[in-house]
């Protein structure tokens, strides 16, 4: 959540120069190494990078600002691949995703999203998944887009609202993730009878598969792992209360097929 910010027509308005002057750094150390950042939590989505040698035959690490950039709000993470950083961020009360190079700071291109959802505190939440050539990116009004990772040109949309009567109160801040192929990406519908999670043709944004379950996964992002040799696609989920509880469902990657799903009885839930 960004601090030190300002409240501007219910949306934080965060000053946000220091967060871009750390990841202009590592996205240097990132774009030195050849291990790119494709999308949240990274490219084994556990937040670890397979970057070796960093810090091999260096008794004493410096960290200096590489460059930094201003802007807003905004509180989604960043995607790196291909020499260029891209995140989305809050300008005027609007959504707009933005790549940088990684290396300099230049900016490439920014995209105007729309308007903030008015109860997307702090801006635009989630972050954008990258596959080479596109760069999709969700806004807060529901609104996933594919660019072209080089130009910020616009290749496809798809409305959720109107595609899966997503309705969350806070508006979308999932972030899609690209799996074999696939584009997969939480639909954040409230409607038991619609999709809860939709994996889609990166090329066309049309749709392989969708998966409805009972509980809610508004809030969340998906993820993939490998439990007991088995991939699968693994989803945060709500059961609505009172009280509501967390738990986590499990899809093959392949057909959205659930393969299993737990709710464990002490866990809580924070938003449905």
């Amino acid at each position: 959540r960004a601090r030190g910010g300002r409240v501007k027509g219910g949306i934080m308005q965060a000053r946000s120069s220091v967060l871009l002057a750390a990841v202009g750094a590592a996205a240097v150390t990132l774009a030195a190494s050849g291990d790119d950042w494709p999308s949240r939590l990274g490219p084994t989505f556990d937040g670890r990078s397979g970057a070796t040698g960093v810090f091999t035959g260096r008794p004493k690490i410096v960290l200096k600002k590489a460059w930094s950039q201003r802007f807003e709000g905004g509180r989604a993470g960043v995607a790196i691949a291909n020499g260029r950083v891209v995140t989305l961020v809050g300008q005027a009360e609007h959504d707009l995703a933005v790549a940088w190079d990684a290396a300099t700071g230049r900016e490439l291109w920014r995209v105007d999203l729309g308007v903030t959802h008015p109860d997307q505190y702090g801006g635009p939440a989630g972050t954008p998944a990258l596959d080479g050539t596109r760069a999709y990116v969700l806004a807060s009004s529901c609104q996933l887009r594919a660019l072209d990772a080089a130009t910020g040109r616009g290749l496809w949309t798809v409305d959720l609202k109107t595609r899966f009567e997503s309705t969350p109160r806070q508006g979308c801040f999932t972030s899609p993730v690209v799996h074999d192929g696939r584009l997969i990406v939480q639909t954040a519908a409230v409607a038991a009878e619609q999709p809860r999670v939709v994996a889609l043709d990166p090329a066309t944004g049309q749709a392989s598969w969708q998966t409805k379950f009972t509980e809610r996964a508004p809030y969340t992002s998906p993820l993939t792992g490998t439990l007991a040799g088995v991939t699968q696609v693994l989803v945060h989920h709500v059961v609505v209360g009172p009280p509501a509880v967390g738990g986590l469902t499990a899809l093959d990657p392949k057909t959205g097929t659930v393969l299993w799903s737990q709710t464990p009885a002490a866990s809580k839930a924070a938003s449905y």
